[in-house]
């Protein structure tokens, strides 16, 4: 993984840098890019890894297997944070990281939410945690909105086009496809708004932790902040009264060359013939971050390269099997027997 888990791509100082299995001059993707690559590469059956910009899912997009990030809250994280940081439970608090699991099958990761989750102790003392079926098994009853444009963040063609063959592939199943223009004004929360009050969250409490940070914000600047992510969060969760899941991309491209220049400014990616900013494409993870949701990463189709391409599916708070129902439908594989 890379330092601090903070790249899309996977090199550190001790262990060097990992390769995407089907390409060697391109990364497997960040923070969780060796799992996902061994996990391609059948070395394991099973992987973990942590997501708070994407960290499952774009390294499940780029190498072709199953993520999910969980609903925030739902799996332990002890262990997660850096030595010394003052919550031994985990992450420094407010802070939306879940970890989650890699899988080549729909199945395994919910053989590995069933072993995962729930509370630890203390907590477990009193907390049980007995996550919903999914909302409706039957896909003729779906409403599945369908977004494959973010005003801050480019997909290229074949992403949009895995997105387009994930809508196709869940209406020929019964499902009534949407797009945000099918949504009632005020419906959509807006995605730019929403990812850059993402970022200052992020920010705001990494940089009261982190080793080597500052925070700056005001107590006043604070309570703001809180009250526009509970805003935004709770638009998402009316949201998913309207639909029962969110298909998307998980990144704007596939697996992207090396890049080496430490400075994320200096880096761009090249989408349908342009660069573009390295860094827009945390707008894509968000969504279900910032709002707690489950997010699955499903892969769905190879691009003209050979390269796999995935969508990610979106539902409501501690509807984590249900995002994984869809996306199994999504790759064809049917009901759970």
């Amino acid at each position: 993984m890379p330092a601090a888990l903070a790249d899309w791509q996977t090199a550190n100082p001790i262990h060097g840098r990992t390769v995407h299995p089907l390409d060697a001059s391109r990364t497997p993707g960040g923070s969780s890019g060796g799992g996902a690559a061994a996990l391609a590469a059948g070395l394991v059956a099973l992987e973990m890894g942590s997501d708070l910009m994407g960290s499952l899912r774009v390294p499940a997009h780029f190498c072709g297997v199953w993520a999910h990030k969980p609903s925030t809250g739902i799996l332990p994280l002890r262990g997660q944070a850096f030595p010394g940081t003052p919550d031994t439970l985990g992450p420094p608090p407010d802070l939306p990281t879940v970890i989650g699991p890699i899988a080549r099958t729909a199945d395994d990761l919910l053989l590995a939410l069933d072993v995962l989750a729930g509370p630890e102790m203390p907590m477990a003392q009193a907390w049980q945690l007995q996550l919903p079926p999914p909302r409706q098994p039957d896909p003729a009853r779906w409403q599945v909105l369908v977004l494959d444009a973010n005003p801050l963040a480019p997909a290229d063609a074949e992403v949009r086009g895995a997105v387009a063959e994930a809508a196709r592939r869940l209406q020929a199943q019964g499902a009534r496809i949407m797009s945000a223009a099918d949504l009632p004004p005020g419906a959509l929360p807006d995605l730019a708004v929403l990812h850059r009050a993402y970022q200052q969250w992020v920010m705001t409490v990494l940089g009261a932790f982190e080793p080597g940070a500052e925070c700056d914000l005001n107590a006043h600047e604070w309570i703001r902040l809180v009250a526009d992510r509970g805003r935004l969060r709770a638009q998402c969760f009316a949201l998913l009264e309207r639909v029962d899941a969110i298909v998307m991309p998980a990144f704007g491209c596939a697996a992207f060359a090396h890049q080496d220049d430490p400075d994320w400014g200096r880096r761009t990616l090249r989408i349908d013939g342009e660069d573009t900013p390295y860094e827009a494409q945390s707008a894509w993870a968000s969504l279900a971050s910032l709002a707690s949701l489950p997010a699955t990463a499903v892969p769905v189709m190879a691009g003209a390269g050979g390269l796999p391409l995935g969508v990610q599916v979106i539902g409501p708070w501690l509807h984590d099997r249900g995002t994984i129902d869809v996306a199994r439908r999504v790759a064809g594989a049917g009901p759970r027997a």
